[in-house]
């Protein structure tokens, strides 16, 4: 007798269309004579394919002794719900204290339906239907189970990890004509939950669903087309700004497990810089993030649309403060006491007025959104990544990003697979299950039950090239220590790298990205002058990078000295704690500072060793903003840090040696552009230290000039004997 009289509701019992009579008692119409025998489909859309569904029942109906008369819905020790009107916080408390063990179903009535594949049981069946008006093929798969008369809260366990499921309530109830009597179902009257529906009672309107990802970018590379993709390629000291940008879950307010959590880990060829850390938070019409003051508040159109970023404190808390918007409270008017008109006691005390308070910001200090802390290398010591816990409730479901830089060093993998790296988001795709994850001395482990998170990740991949040359003499025999300079114009005065030739006449730079270069000597191998001609253009790119090397990486010191400064050559570019930076980075202001007291109040205090600091002590002295023309030390700010910062002078390159042998031709994205003609050795010297034919004429015209030398000296002796006597 399915479906002829209980009408499958089959959704949350969220809209006041819902809020049946439950507790008045209905009678079975003539044509039926069992109520009790009823069932009807329960329906969950717009589910994922092999997502997993556990239903609870946690209301059952209450009948007459003979099944024909429906008097109300009993519920489980420990349920507590609004039945004309349930809130999120409700349906999740339910489902927490279920899987917690605080309210205990009985194992007739908990049923997991499984994934079957195409192949629909006996009892539930997946539907894949296509999407109307969406892209071809896009399609969604629901959920549908007949049950009996009761009340159901539904877990969605994700197939994705990229899907979080809040707890959704369902219903299986009487529908009834207007004379009050169970009649049978209307063809239209069946109602199903959509998972990506929002509640409708409670404090905020959340989601039953959302889809989380993860998208991580990079800039301050050089783009390069690897077919048809777009990749980034960088040379050693690129300084990249990578940013994560999350898709937020929505969990409701008293959800058991929040755990909103990131970490990124750098690999060799990138140098984390742990003081470029910030926390981005977009704001809303109705919050301004870091306002302090109602007055900074500037209604313009574009406001909502502004960002506010902010660093981390000392102890690595990210605490900021806010403008919450407060719409106009209606006044309350007086409410007089009722009192008994014989004895004249109160029965009913009276409430004074309260009057309206109009619209309004508010301002909200000391808000902490995140803590994080920096990770170290176990084999270096050196900080190559950071893990980042965000406090949930404190974000006022704002989606932050997180936005940090790296140097490419020498490290870095030429080309093959590059460089990547990986950023983390961790989260909970279950919010009744597990706890809130906060540790940021380690991320959290996916495969830990008790922790209940889960994750998804985006990867960043950098490509580095290589130009390589070779150096050879006349008869095309390698020469080492033939010093050049890789420059990026003809002119060859924008210095990028130096290199020096190995015992194999190879020479190789991987101060090169995706760009023009040229070549120029700087020294010659002893015994050959100077090459002035500049060679190229070379244009490296993905396509153009076609052999592979295996080799040790030529090791450059960079000094900060001018005056040690390899002849020749100029800046190339910064020294921030010992790391090369090719270029400020975009987050960065450049501030002069003199040692000079010229009248202004110091902005800090340097010591010995280079490090900033915001107020005095012994062996700190202090400096004062100046001017690019005249300055002492330059500086870079990062929001409200500063760091000493010296220009970075190339002072020697260590030579390259070759550990394997090239393999030319390899294809495309191999990483070393191969300058297909050899450098040519130069014109000789005036003694070449080589030998030849040069060497036999120089020597025999020395001899001659020597010889008619001492003949002169010969005749003037024997003149100057004839005068004598």
């Amino acid at each position: 007798m399915k479906k002829k009289l209980l009408a499958g509701l089959a959704a949350i019992l969220v809209t006041s269309s819902l809020a049946l009579p439950l507790f008045t008692s209905l009678t079975a119409s003539a044509e039926e004579t069992k109520l009790s025998d009823g069932t009807a489909d329960l329906t969950i859309t717009n589910l994922q394919d092999k997502d997993e569904v556990t239903l609870y029942k946690i209301g059952t109906a209450v009948y007459n002794s003979t099944g024909d008369i429906f008097y109300k819905f009993n519920y489980l020790d420990g349920v507590s719900l609004t039945e004309t009107a349930p809130t999120q916080d409700e349906i999740v408390s339910i489902a927490t204290d279920i899987l917690g063990g605080n309210i205990t179903v009985p194992a007739d009535d908990t049923t997991t339906y499984t994934w079957a594949g195409d192949e629909a049981d006996n009892t539930y069946s997946y539907t894949t239907l296509d999407v109307v008006g969406g892209a071809a093929g896009e399609t969604t798969v629901n959920f549908k189970v007949e049950r009996e008369a009761g009340v159901y809260i539904a877990i969605v366990d994700p197939a994705s990890a990229e899907y979080v499921y809040n707890p959704v309530l369902l219903a299986v109830s009487y529908y009834y004509d207007e004379n009050n009597n169970c009649a049978a179902l209307a063809t239209d009257g069946e109602r199903t939950v959509n998972i990506e529906d929002k509640y409708l009672y409670g404090v905020d309107a959340v989601e039953k669903s959302t889809h989380v990802t993860l998208d991580k970018t990079a800039e301050g590379g050089t783009n390069d087309t690897n077919g048809t993709n777009e990749i980034i390629t960088g040379s050693v000291g690129t300084v990249l700004t990578y940013t994560i940008d999350p898709i937020l879950p929505i969990y409701p307010q008293n959800a058991k497990n929040k755990t909103f959590y990131v970490s990124d880990k750098m690999t060799a060829g990138l140098t984390f810089q742990y003081n470029s850390l910030l926390v981005t938070l977009k704001n809303t019409n109705n919050i301004r993030w870091g306002v302090t003051d109602v007055n900074d508040i500037t209604e313009t159109e574009n406001t909502k649309d502004d960002t506010f970023s902010f660093a981390a404190n000392a102890n690595g808390e990210y605490i900021t403060s806010y403008a919450k918007w407060i719409p106009t409270v209606p006044a309350v008017p007086a409410v007089p006491a009722v009192t008994d008109p014989d004895t004249g006691a109160v029965i009913t005390p009276g409430t004074p007025a309260v009057p309206e308070v109009p619209e309004h910001w508010e301002i909200v200090n000391g808000v902490e959104i995140a803590t994080a802390s920096a990770t170290t290398d176990a084999n270096t010591s050196k900080i190559n990544g950071f893990n980042m816990s965000f406090v949930y409730d404190n974000l006022l479901y704002t989606t932050p990003s997180v936005k940090y830089q790296a140097v490419i060093n020498d490290d870095a993998v030429v080309g093959g697979g590059g460089n990547d790296n990986d950023a983390k988001l961790f989260y909970s795709n279950n919010p009744a299950k597990g706890s809130t994850y906060d540790t940021i001395t380690t991320h959290p482990d996916p495969n830990d039950e008790d922790i209940a998170v889960t994750e998804v990740k985006d990867t960043v991949t950098i490509y580095t090239y290589e130009l390589k040359f070779k150096k050879v003499d006349k008869d095309d025999n390698p020469l080492a220590n033939a010093v050049f300079g890789v420059y990026t114009d003809a002119a060859a005065t924008n210095l990028v790298d130096i290199v020096i030739t190995n015992t194999d006449g190879l020479g190789y730079s991987n101060q090169i990205s995706n760009g023009t270069y040229y070549l120029k000597e700087i020294t010659p191998p002893d015994g050959y002058s100077l090459n002035e001609t500049v060679y190229g253009p070379f244009s490296v790119s993905y396509s153009s990078a076609t052999t592979k090397t295996t080799k040790s990486s030529t090791t450059i010191e960079y000094t900060s000295d001018k005056q040690l400064a390899k002849e020749g050559t100029g800046t190339v570019g910064w020294l921030l704690d010992g790391d090369f930076w090719k270029t400020v980075p975009s987050n960065a202001t450049v501030v002069y500072v003199t040692e000079t007291n010229n009248g202004s109040d110091p902005i800090g205090y340097l010591d010995a060793d280079g490090k900033f600091y915001t107020e005095t002590a012994e062996g700190r002295y202090p400096v004062y903003t100046s001017t690019e023309t005249e300055y002492d030390h330059i500086l870079w700010k990062f929001l409200d840090e500063y760091f000493l910062v010296q220009p970075a002078y190339i002072r020697s390159v260590a030579k390259t040696e070759t550990i394997g042998t090239d393999t030319v031709n390899s294809g495309a994205g191999s990483g070393v552009y191969n300058v297909a003609d050899s450098i040519p050795n130069t014109r000789l010297s005036a003694l070449p230290s080589t030998g030849g034919a040069g060497t036999y004429i120089l020597t025999g015209f020395g001899v001659a000039v020597f010889g008619v030398a001492v003949y002169m000296m010969f005749r003037e002796n024997k003149r100057k004997e004839d005068i004598a006597e």
